[in-house]
């Protein structure tokens, strides 16, 4: 067995291979271009909605991630339900797919910094997100990694309150 910094070595180079392989292009190209609408059959009597990535812009750029969506809705033989992507909070809103019904939203902060977020920050973050896609197209997710203590409650409930929004990020008291 190796040292602690021989083994740290070789989880760093086993990491970057694979983000190697899986921010290629091709990869990801031939990832959905062999789609497989089973999953998405058998689990959509069980479903309110589907995901097709979290932090989508990590591994796709819009084109891909239009793609991926269309193949899910075209996937779901009957009324089709929502199909919408999360992405980090740190990327161009410009790359959104334009197709997509709604936006997982990670707020700007590190989940790990959600106690020291003020209600306020939380809100004034909601309503510019709100504003830039419109009512019924946000999930609010990210928000705060402890989301059963006061503060956590205090700002899903600020922004339960707003207008428009398809989902919090925890519980609220109400």
């Amino acid at each position: 067995m190796g040292t602690n910094a021989q083994v740290k070595q070789s989880k760093s180079k086993i990491k970057s291979g694979l983000q190697n392989i899986l921010l290629n292009p091709k990869v990801i190209n031939s990832l959905i271009t062999s789609f497989n609408s089973a999953p998405i059959q058998s689990s959509y009597p069980y479903s309110k909605a589907f995901n097709i990535s979290s932090e989508a812009t990590k591994t796709m750029n819009r084109e891909q991630m239009e793609v991926l969506i269309q193949k899910v809705k075209d996937a779901m033989a009957f009324a089709p339900l929502p199909v919408g992507v999360h992405i980090q909070w740190n990327c161009d809103m410009n790359v959104l797919p334009r197709n997509g019904d709604f936006l997982m939203y990670e707020y700007s902060w590190h989940p790990k910094y959600g106690n020291d977020q003020s209600v306020q920050k939380v809100i004034d973050e909601s309503k510019r997100v709100l504003d830039l896609l419109g009512p019924g197209r946000v999930w609010f997710q990210e928000m705060n990694w402890d989301p059963e203590n006061l503060r956590a409650r205090q700002q899903a409930e600020a922004v339960a309150a707003l207008p428009g929004i398809i989902g919090l990020p925890g519980p609220i008291t109400i």
